[in-house]
């Protein structure tokens, strides 16, 4: 027996849209009205700068939306001024579900900014959802090697996985490649999904992918949420769980 979670990926440019407008509650208000159950977030602030007013992003967004968070700072800074709390950005996970574990891992990233992928379990009545978000290098050369560290690090993981997130590649590059090989792609049926950008959009580089034990929703249900409150565009879908009887 099957049963449906609605997930979402949103790159969330901090909470800005393409124009620099800061906005958490423009980004509260669509998650809210996709009624996402699940969301992984990448480009997520903590009192990082006066781009996002110096504010907990991820503590405003799971307050205005009333659900549990976990957090992974891939740039963690000391604070502006000494007693203030730490500057970090990163990826997060949001879940009307309880969280009952996570775990952020930094991506080799040769130099350049700090990537990672980050990891949860979540409870969803029982059933042990291990679930990951992601926010990929710029370069080919890091995401070869981002793809076989994420590949690695869910393989330690039994039962079934989602990873969704920003991948900075294309559908049919190598990297790509190397992950729907293992993975399913929830939109590997619509070629012209395109996630960025929210302006001008013209090519997909966020995705959901899950595990061989999650059934893909119906193609009807997945689907490219067109808001310029970010400079991507989410994507959401129903995915399937499989409830032992």
């Amino acid at each position: 027996m099957h049963f449906p979670i609605k997930v979402m990926s949103y790159n969330i440019h901090h909470g800005a849209d393409p124009f620099e407008n800061y906005s958490l509650e423009r980004i509260a208000d669509v998650i809210r009205q996709s009624g996402a159950e699940i969301v992984g977030l990448q480009e997520v602030d903590r009192y990082y700068s006066s781009r996002s007013n110096n504010e907990d992003t991820i503590q405003r967004l799971s307050d205005m939306l009333g659900m549990q968070f976990a957090y992974g700072a891939n740039l963690d800074r000391p604070p502006s001024q000494p007693g203030q709390p730490r500057r970090q950005y990163g990826t997060a996970v949001l879940s009307k579900y309880p969280i009952v574990q996570n775990q952020n891992y930094w991506l080799t990233s040769y130099g350049q900014e700090q990537r990672g992928v980050l990891e949860t379990t979540i409870d969803i009545q029982g059933v042990q959802l291990s679930f990951y978000s992601t926010h990929m290098g710029l370069d080919a050369v890091q995401r070869n090697t981002h793809a076989n560290e994420i590949l690695a690090i869910m393989a330690k993981r039994s039962g079934p996985k989602i990873l969704v997130g920003d991948f900075n590649a294309r559908p049919y590059v190598p990297e790509m490649t190397k992950f729907t090989k293992e993975l399913q792609n929830q939109f590997a049926d619509q070629p012209n999904a395109f996630t960025f950008d929210s302006i001008n959009p013209y090519t997909t580089i966020d995705y959901i992918l899950a595990s061989s034990d999650v059934k893909l929703g119906e193609r009807e249900n997945a689907r490219v949420i067109q808001t310029q409150a970010s400079d991507h565009f989410p994507i959401i879908s129903n995915l399937y769980l499989e409830r032992q009887l």
